[in-house]
């Protein structure tokens, strides 16, 4: 199956992020595919074959994670297109890179690792998409608001991600908080 290990945005940054939606909604209608706000998310790492038989062993070692003593937060900050510059068909917003959020991503993988899965082989780029484009060129003309929405990681969420006609449904498998 398809699954990905990802960071939810907290309720004070899902409010923002829902306004942003909404004004793009109104400003580029038919011209982009919005992402839902309940399927945003911060991805840590993306299985595109993972053996459901691993669930609980990986649920074992991603509790085992260790936190630092500062708090992680997760601070979207500034336009992001991706894949590339030149021909870019998705609208983000970059999250900045910091110490803790690496400490993190590098647990994360020797997680995965431990179970057998290889590395991601892109660079990790942490962000959260806000849409797809339908027009080519568009994305460079759309100019996003500075957000001030950083807060602070608590949980680790599962997903299954399943296509079906086109369309990804994002399930939660297990949630993994770490307020304790």
């Amino acid at each position: 199956m398809r699954a990905f290990i990802a960071i939810p945005p907290a309720a004070n940054a899902m409010q923002n992020f829902k306004s942003v939606l909404h004004d793009l909604a109104i400003l580029y209608p038919e011209k982009l595919y919005l992402t839902k706000p309940e399927k945003l998310h911060l991805t840590l790492h993306f299985f595109t074959e993972f053996d459901p038989s691993h669930i609980r062993a990986l649920i074992f070692l991603l509790e085992k994670i260790v936190l630092p003593e500062n708090k992680i937060f997760i601070e979207p900050q500034k336009k992001l297109l991706l894949p590339d510059l030149e021909a870019p068909s998705i609208l983000a917003y970059r999250v900045k890179k910091t110490r803790e959020l690496m400490a993190l991503k590098l647990q994360i993988d020797q997680c995965v690792s431990a179970l057998g899965y290889p590395a991601e082989a892109r660079e990790f780029l942490p962000h959260f998409t806000l849409a797809r484009s339908k027009e080519r060129g568009l994305l460079h003309q759309i100019e996003l608001p500075d957000l001030d929405c950083a807060f602070a990681f608590n949980e680790i969420v599962i997903y299954e991600s399943v296509q079906k006609d086109g369309v990804f449904t994002y399930r939660p498998i297990e949630i993994i908080n770490y307020n304790n």
